[in-house]
């Protein structure tokens, strides 16, 4: 009972009894129990008032409406916990600089960019049921502005244990999961060339324990780098990722941040293939002629290692990408591979989250002498091409090895200063050798020159 109702009850029993005191002398003992009756009874009446009033209060206290703006963004929502309503905004913008060194002969253009501009919104609709989705607007070649949508989705969710989730999502690749407000280096590794970008279709996720995660789903199946928003025939992927933290629940902090995962897809294709991959400047360096078309099984596997202890992280990945293909009646059987490991340490005394977040416990202040969060960054990958997808006569090749490279091997360093929670600048240097693709003959190659880019950032999230 509130405050206000136990006043008004003592107010009320106050003037009964003074009322009674006062009466005593005047009235007979039957007159004087009579106005007792009444008095008890007009005390339990404003008792009841005072109790329906708190009763109102407290489910106006459920579903009254608060909106929030802080440093994860802005939200409005009910603070109902049996029913909650709520919708929360979100936004990445990166500027990027690109600049390229002794390009001498593929004559790269310096340029500045808008590498991303996405907003996010996430809702809740009930106890059951949530929603994603997140948009990006980017420019043509023509110079005009474009929106594409990128992972959205609706998702039922009965349980702590089990999520039913359908739309457009991410399957495959440990850094490509990762959002893309969190990565160590401006662009992603070479392993990411061979996971779908996104597939569109159902899945069923959940949890065993704390240490285990399973995600299982069917998609229409899309070609690696590309998404496929309808599916061009009646061949699905199915897809399977699982996700093992085995010292989560332990004592040992230098291991509680260890995730081993394993994702697989594995479906048919008679039609698309990738459009081509790209190498960390984001050049494309491989792409199969045009007349090459799928023609039968595809199958992904991705093994990775990811480990995060303080202000230190490793990520440790390996993808292959199998695809039956042909051209000019030829069929091969392809199967390209990459991997990547990419570390990182916090020169302050701040800590890494898995996925990459990082929250500087002294944001910057000049007058207080705070700067924020400082990180270097390092990694090394390759790309390997399957030698079959050079074979052949020149209407039979899938590719020319002339004018695509066979495989690119790359070394990255970086360096990563968080601002505050939302904002971040990055820096870092590529270099990648490749093999093939710069000419000769397609007896005897000659290899593409090297890349060597520097990528600066400015990011801003929430």
């Amino acid at each position: 009972m509130s405050f206000r109702s136990r006043t008004l009850l003592a107010i009320a029993a106050g003037i009964a009894t003074t009322t009674v005191a006062s009466a005593a002398d005047e009235t007979s003992g039957a007159e004087l129990l009579k106005r007792i009756q009444e008095l008890d009874q007009q005390v339990k009446i404003l008792s009841r008032k005072a109790e329906i009033a708190d009763e109102a209060a407290a489910e106006k206290a459920k579903i009254a409406v608060s909106a929030k703006a802080d440093a994860s963004g802005f939200s409005i929502g009910n603070s109902d916990k049996n029913n909650p309503y709520s919708a929360k905004l979100g936004l990445l913008v990166q500027a990027d600089g690109r600049f390229w060194i002794n390009d001498t002969a593929n004559q790269q253009s310096n340029t500045f960019l808008l590498r991303r501009a996405q907003p996010t919104i996430d809702v809740q609709l009930g106890k059951f049921l949530r929603a994603r989705v997140q948009g990006s607007f980017n420019a043509t070649t023509a110079g005009s502005p474009a929106f594409e949508l990128l992972e959205s989705w609706a998702e039922f969710k009965p349980s702590e244990k089990l999520a039913i989730t359908g739309g457009r999502f991410k399957v495959l690749g440990q850094e490509y999961i990762q959002g893309s407000g969190n990565l160590a280096f401006p662009e992603r590794g070479l392993p990411t060339n061979l996971t779908p970008s996104y597939e569109v279709g159902f899945n069923a996720s959940g949890k065993l324990g704390e240490t285990f995660q399973w995600l299982v789903g069917v998609g229409n199946g899309s070609p690696d780098l590309t998404t496929r928003t309808a599916d061009n025939d009646d061949d699905k992927d199915g897809f399977l990722r699982v996700g093992w933290a085995p010292f989560k629940a332990g004592t040992n902090d230098l291991l509680k941040g260890l995730n081993l995962s394993f994702a697989t897809t594995h479906g048919y294709e008679a039609n698309g293939l990738t459009a081509g991959y790209r190498s960390p400047g984001q050049v494309t360096v491989f792409a199969y002629d045009a007349t090459a078309a799928a023609s039968g099984t595809r199958a992904r596997y991705a093994p990775a290692l990811e480990w995060t202890t303080g202000g230190a992280s490793v990520l440790a990945e390996y993808t292959v990408s199998q695809q039956d293909a042909q051209r000019g009646g030829q069929e091969q059987s392809l199967s390209h591979s990459a991997w990547q490991v990419v570390g990182t340490w916090l020169l302050t005394e701040d800590a890494k989250s898995p996925g990459g977040a990082v929250v500087p416990k002294r944001t910057f202040d000049p007058e207080t002498g705070a700067w924020g969060a400082f990180e270097v960054v390092g990694r090394v990958g390759e790309l390997r091409i399957d030698d079959a997808a050079f074979d052949g006569t020149t209407t039979q090749r899938l590719a020319n090895p002339t004018t695509q490279i066979a495989k690119a091997q790359s070394v990255g360093l970086g360096v990563n200063w968080y601002v505050n929670r939302n904002l971040k600048w990055q820096l870092a240097g590529d270099y990648t050798r490749f093999d093939g693709g710069g000419g000769g003959t397609v007896a005897s190659p000659s290899d593409r020159e090297s890349e060597r880019v520097i990528i600066g950032r400015l990011q801003a999230s929430f």
